[in-house]
């Protein structure tokens, strides 16, 4: 028996008011569902050149390389929040909208943060609305703010109703997952006297005894404390020289935050700090990092590190009800 080729679409006449008859299309896409659209002809064999087109140019989800049960959800926004490749990006700034590097980044960051220890290996149309739900309850359990789980759901969100506004997934199952309820409670602060037990507690890291006393004692915030180098540290005129920031989404800036560039009193207590930690180092360069990551000497110590380390001396000081109290790192400034 002779082999037929059967097309990946099928072609239906429908009434028309301008016309005797206009032609629809069914699609036949990757996970087996059919995507109907109009296509303008009259004919049938008008029509059918008209679907054979579509699928050509990649203008439905018909043929090799559209979102299919193959195409992985972290490949595919790895590649989505690349603000020089990302075709997303491109569109929007040619129609006039605003997207910067910055917040591309930032997604990129929640993808390899939240989205790939979860995610990582799986197709987009295998995903479930449930199994979302359930990363971000996740995320919840393990003390991430609400904040940064719903900044996580929208890098996941906007990619997913691309695909769906350019018909290449019939839904997006994010959509049936609401954020959750952020609130903006006020930051709590330790006691003078539990400050003076951080600053007497021994065998802490002395990376991080000096970040405690640059934010406690200079108001630094941690992005700032990251960012300091040597050659910012006037031990002469007691001064510190606060002109950049560090985190890791961007790397280094060019400036503190808000640029609030500034010069602070650089106490006798965060001094000694500091020399005693340059007396710890074999070698310290004017534009080495003060509060360093030994492993990798271009970058600072991860912020992540430092406050995991901040909050076991609490407890090593007797600061049972840290959460309660909803004391930060950034407490210290305050």
């Amino acid at each position: 028996m002779k082999h037929v080729a059967v097309k990946p679409f099928l072609l239906h006449p429908r009434p028309s008011k301008k016309f005797k008859q206009i032609y629809y299309v069914q699609f036949r896409v990757n996970d087996g569902s059919l995507l109907t659209l109009s296509t303008g002809q009259t004919s049938r064999a008008a029509a059918e050149t008209w679907a054979v087109a579509q699928i050509r140019e990649g203008k439905v989800p018909a043929q090799k390389g559209l979102a299919g049960k193959r195409e992985e959800l972290v490949s595919f926004l790895t590649d989505f929040w690349d603000f020089d490749k990302s075709k997303y990006v491109r569109g929007k700034i040619a129609r006039g909208g605003t997207i910067g590097r910055t917040y591309c980044r930032t997604m990129g960051y929640m993808v390899n943060k939240y989205v790939k220890p979860k995610f990582e290996g799986r197709g987009i149309r295998t995903l479930t609305a449930d199994e979302f739900d359930d990363w971000m309850a996740d995320l919840a359990a393990d003390e991430v703010p609400a904040g940064t789980i719903n900044l996580a759901r929208q890098c996941v969100c906007v990619a997913l109703n691309y695909l769906v506004t350019l018909r290449r997934l019939p839904w997006n199952p994010l959509s049936a997952v609401k954020p959750y309820k952020e609130t903006c409670g006020k930051r709590g602060s330790l006691t003078v006297e539990e400050f003076r037990k951080l600053l007497d507690l021994e065998g802490l890291d002395p990376r991080v005894y000096v970040a405690v006393a640059l934010g406690g004692l200079c108001g630094m915030r941690m992005g700032e404390i990251r960012g300091l180098r040597w050659v910012d540290v006037d031990f002469g005129r007691k001064l510190l020289h606060i002109h950049t920031s560090y985190v890791e989404i961007d790397g280094e800036r060019d400036q503190a935050k808000h640029g609030s560039n500034r010069d602070v009193p650089l106490p006798s207590a965060v001094s000694k700090a500091l020399e005693d930690w340059r007396g710890e180092l074999p070698t310290t360069r004017p534009d080495d990092w003060i509060v360093c990551d030994l492993e990798h000497l271009d970058r600072p110590m991860l912020a992540d590190h430092i406050r995991e380390a901040f909050y076991e001396a609490l407890k090593n000081i007797g600061v049972k009800d840290r959460e309660e109290r909803k004391i930060v790192f950034h407490s210290l400034r305050h």
